[in-house]
């Protein structure tokens, strides 16, 4: 049994019954005017009153704790596009740059700063040195360009574009918010260039020249026609390159041309890769037939490119130039056949009207077989009417 203590607290009123309080553990005794406590059952309040306390701080502790677990990891969706392609072709002036289009979209209902990175072999403008603020339930546009180097390859080149939030609702900074991310293809178009020069020919004057009848020279009767060429290719990237050849006849008048032979060179695949030249020979063989009364043209063609390009239009001709877009370069050649009945009209022609200008005395003269009859025509004509005009 827990022992008793009695406080005496100088309660006066001798003879009276004690009074007892079981809810504090304590006992007063009217008669000897004190107070006596239980310890015991004291002691049990006090560690009731600890467990209390102790629930009470968990409690207030507890939602702290739980909060912390249930801090928000806002992040953004990324959706990115590209505009046109890519080209290092040297012969433009510009470089041919693409166009990237992203859009960040914030589903939460708090703004957030966004950092963000470029993934890409190339050079970009896009500045990753700034964050990008997006509105509570909003999007943010932006758009940026890409551009190739001098010496990249023909192909397509995979841009990968990162999303970061680093802060949300204006103060919470965000050490662990999840990157996202989206990706692009960009693609690079191919060039080629074909430089076709030619270093010699027989006869001279044949090839190189403009595809006009004051420049064709007067073709032999029979004869090879010869070049030598110089042909450097290049491009971004691997192809087989080849040259070609082809004759061609024009005239004013309705001419049957199966009577003119024409041995054109065969196509001449070229072993050199791009960045490289090579040198190439080739020859034309021409007969004409004899008695020809008008003029005929005879055109070579040169012409050389990617095998693909020179196959398509050895077989098509004009309209696979139409049709496709190629990097053919050519070089024309050519003679005229000159008519019989053109040479005897030319030298009739010639003979009735003679004209000599001097720059040292300024004479003419002038020397016609039909000259003399119209003067005379004018003479009479002018008598006539000088009589009338008398009459």
């Amino acid at each position: 049994m827990a022992p008793e203590v009695v406080a005496r607290h100088g309660f006066a009123g001798g003879g009276q019954s004690p009074v007892h309080d079981e809810r504090f553990g304590w006992t007063m005794d009217t008669k000897n005017a004190g107070f006596k406590f239980k310890f015991g059952r004291l002691c049990k309040i006090t560690m009731k009153a600890w467990m209390c306390l102790t629930t009470l701080l968990l409690l207030t502790l507890l939602p702290v704790s739980s909060l912390a677990q249930t801090e928000p990891q806002p992040e953004v969706t990324v959706l990115c596009t590209v505009s046109g392609t890519m080209s290092n072709d040297p012969s433009y002036d510009n470089p041919g740059r693409a166009m990237v289009a992203c859009e960040l979209q914030n589903d939460n209902v708090y703004e957030v700063e966004v950092e963000t990175d470029v993934d890409w072999v190339y050079t970009h403008d896009h500045d990753t040195s700034s964050t990008i603020r997006v509105a509570a339930n909003s999007a943010e546009n932006f758009y940026f360009y890409v551009t190739p180097s001098e010496t990249a390859q023909s192909g397509t080149e995979t841009l990968t574009f990162f999303a970061t939030v680093v802060q949300w609702g204006g103060v919470r900074e965000c050490t662990n918010c999840e990157t996202t991310t989206d990706s692009v293809d960009v693609f690079l178009r191919p060039w080629t260039t074909v430089d076709l020069e030619i270093q010699s020919q027989t006869p001279e004057g044949t090839f190189g020249i403009p595809l006009s009848e004051d420049y064709f020279q007067p073709c032999a009767e029979e004869g090879d026609y010869t070049l030598q060429a110089s042909i450097a290719v290049d491009g971004n990237h691997d192809f087989d390159s080849a040259v070609g050849f082809e004759r061609r006849f024009y005239s004013r008048a309705d001419i049957d041309y199966r009577d003119f032979t024409v041995v054109v060179p065969d196509k001449i695949t070229l072993d050199v890769e791009p960045g490289q030249s090579t040198t190439v020979d080739a020859s034309f063989s021409l007969t004409v037939r004899e008695n020809q009364t008008e003029d005929v043209f005879v055109m070579f063609a040169v012409f050389a490119g990617e095998l693909e390009d020179i196959n398509g239009y050895l077989a098509e001709g004009d309209d696979y130039l139409d049709d496709y877009y190629t990097t053919i370069e050519f070089v024309f050649g050519g003679c005229v056949v000159v008519g019989q009945d053109n040479d005897d009209r030319q030298g009739q022609n010639s003979e009735p009207v003679v004209i000599e200008a001097s720059s040292d005395d300024s004479t003419i003269y002038l020397i016609a077989g039909v000259a003399g009859a119209t003067a005379v025509c004018l003479l009479i004509i002018l008598i006539v009417v000088l009589v009338r005009r008398r009459d």
